[in-house]
């Protein structure tokens, strides 16, 4: 696993201002643990992700900037009906004041959704799309290529079973039980790497 930095410290490793990381943190681009520390490999991985033009790489950036957005909204149609329909204020009652009681409700809701999504970001329980994109196709690729290698493990085997049809199937199903196996070890060590914040591509 990288060392950890401080903000400054990967400021300048990206060689940009300090104020700039502060944004990106702002905006769940970079994610600090809670001592404020930034995995660089993690959040490069991210920074990547989430300037990438792909549609599945936006996915959950777009998720947070539109729950943000809606929320920045309900405040401002709050801000703008007047003193008294806010927090703690009284609504008039009229249609008004009951739509101004729903849009307080969403955007609580709302705020709650986007606190949410930035403390799994945080615990690292909330994956990128493209990390989980990209296990899929390993283990689709690794799979094909273990198939493709039974013919030249377990032919001279076979051959040497002749016509016993018991042997052959001892033999076969020893086979896949070693793909099940080797299968198991890769994706153990694939979700180890996913979990370290290990870089795919």
């Amino acid at each position: 696993m990288s060392r950890l930095l401080n903000r400054t410290e990967f400021a300048r490793l990206k060689g940009v201002n300090k104020s700039t990381v502060t944004r990106w943190v702002a905006a769940g681009r970079v994610v600090v643990d809670e001592r404020g520390l930034i995995d660089p490999v993690a959040a490069e991985r991210n920074l990547t992700a989430t300037e990438s033009h792909e549609p599945h790489h936006q996915a959950r950036l777009d998720q947070i900037a539109e729950a943000k957005g809606r929320a920045g909204a309900l405040a401002a149609m709050e801000a703008a009906a007047g003193p008294g329909t806010g927090s703690g204020g009284h609504y008039p009652e009229d249609d008004s004041g009951r739509r101004l009681r729903e849009a307080r409700a969403q955007r609580e809701t709302v705020r709650a959704e986007v606190e949410a999504m930035e403390r799994d970001i945080k615990r690292g329980t909330l994956l990128q799309r493209a990390d989980v994109e990209y296990f899929v196709e390993d283990l689709g690729r690794t799979l094909a290529s273990l198939l493709d290698s039974l013919a030249d493990r377990y032919a001279p085997e076979i051959a040497g079973c002749r016509s016993d049809v018991s042997a052959i199937h001892n033999v076969l199903a020893g086979a896949c039980r070693d793909v099940r196996v080797e299968l198991a070890a890769h994706l153990k060590r694939r979700a180890g790497e996913l979990g370290k914040g290990a870089s795919y591509g």
